[in-house]
């Protein structure tokens, strides 16, 4: 047995281990008692913006149409030193709705517009919207239930993308999908390690007490998250409330985005690493965070044994074999004789491919279940591309992760 064979059964191993471990997790899982609180708390949402001028319009009119009580809900849009019109559009919105505040400030970043936002609001309750992004008007009704338990600091809803149109923004359906999942699993054993920036509902009290956001390598909804947990705080994911998000729809786009997520993530965890295998921070610290940060490492290492093995290794053989007789190929084609033996196959390592095959089928469907989507909603094509394309994809981009590491490369939104 080789180097190869080893890495792939401890692949294999961890992989059916965890991917068990939740399916349990959500079989097993009775949901608590939310109480619906008597009298309505004041919510403000902040949108931040920089050179939205195309989308905050929609994002702003979603927030305003929400089925609550109008004099509890504020709206504050925080420009952020755009350079189109974004801080026009912002402010025409507030001269239509005086529950809008528009706050404008040199660019800093989206967590100091968000901090901005904070400042300049006054509920209770404080949710950000990325202004991408849309807001089903029982949303907010649907969530602020949770916050029925004190320790309860974050309320996140179900993200999903909106009307997918070429395929690359459908094989992105699919994964949000599964993210969702993921996700609503993780949170039933409080071990959510990311609060996205699309409507995310906080309590007021908590941000102020821990000091709002911080740049967190340009992804601050996975540094307040991580710093939430490490102060034992309960962050819930309900799955009734639902919010529409712009998906990238080219590969430039896309590749930027999830680069900057993957890096933001590998180095927020590095920055706490204290909770990694730490049973004082329970399921989270000993089991959630050790597998986000090794999974970059893991889909690096299947990457790389996927490219030795379909790529190097055949071609490698090959060459080995013209250069034992000297390249005459002539000969080669004319003593080739067809054969086949099922002695041939390499059963072990097909055994890993098809265990990862089944696994991953099983959560796909187990994923579209639970929010009633057919497993075809986007067509057999996005479908076969998100099993098998998309992954490598991914792969490759944690291996641009661990380079951009080394070279200790930042990002900016």
């Amino acid at each position: 047995m080789n180097v190869v064979d080893l890495v792939l059964i401890g692949l294999y191993i961890v992989t059916l281990y965890y991917t068990v471990f939740w399916l349990v997790a959500f079989i097993d899982y009775a949901p608590p008692a939310r109480v619906v609180p008597r009298r309505l708390p004041k919510v403000s949402v902040v949108i931040p913006a920089y050179n939205e001028e195309g989308s905050l319009e929609r994002s702003a009119r979603s927030v305003l149409a929400l089925d609550y009580p109008p004099n509890l809900l504020e709206l504050v849009i925080v420009d952020d030193g755009s350079s189109d019109s974004t801080l026009a559009v912002a402010e025409r919105i507030m001269a239509s709705d005086r529950r809008v505040k528009v706050v404008s400030q040199p660019n800093g970043g989206k967590w100091k517009a968000m901090n901005a936002g904070i400042r300049a609001s006054s509920g209770g309750f404080v949710a950000c919207l990325d202004a991408d992004s849309v807001v089903m008007p029982d949303a907010l009704v649907k969530m602020l239930p949770h916050f029925s338990d004190e320790r309860v600091a974050v309320v996140l809803p179900m993200l999903y993308v909106e009307k997918p149109g070429n395929l690359l923004q459908k094989v992105q359906w699919y994964e949000y999908v599964i993210n969702m999942f993921y996700r609503r699993v993780a949170g039933l054993l409080n071990c959510i390690h990311v609060t996205p920036g699309p409507f995310s509902v906080y309590r007021r009290d908590v941000l102020e007490r821990i000091g709002g956001f911080r740049e967190g390598y340009a992804t601050e909804d996975l540094e307040i998250c991580l710093r939430l947990q490490s102060m034992h705080y309960k962050i819930v994911q309900v799955s009734n409330a639902e919010v529409l998000t712009e998906a990238p729809a080219s590969f430039s786009e896309l590749y930027r985005q999830r680069l900057r997520w993957n890096l933001g993530s590998t180095l927020n965890i590095l920055s706490y690493r204290r909770m990694l295998f730490n049973p004082r921070y329970g399921d989270f610290g000993v089991f959630q965070l050790p597998i986000i940060f090794f999974a970059t490492f893991f889909a690096v290492a299947l990457l790389l044994i996927t490219f030795y093995l379909s790529m190097v290794k055949p071609n490698v053989e090959r060459f080995i074999h013209l250069w034992m007789i000297d390249f005459d190929l002539l000969s080669l084609i004319r003593s080739w004789k067809f054969s086949f033996s099922f002695l041939d196959f390499d059963y072990f390592r097909l055994f890993i491919a098809l265990s990862f095959f089944l696994v991953s089928v099983a959560f796909i469907v187990m994923a579209h279940r639970s929010v009633k989507h057919k497993v075809t909603a986007q067509g057999l094509p996005a479908l076969f591309a998100f099993m098998f394309i998309y992954y490598i994809f991914l792969g490759y981009v944690r291996l641009v992760v661990i380079k951009d590491i080394l070279l200790r490369k930042r990002f900016r939104w």
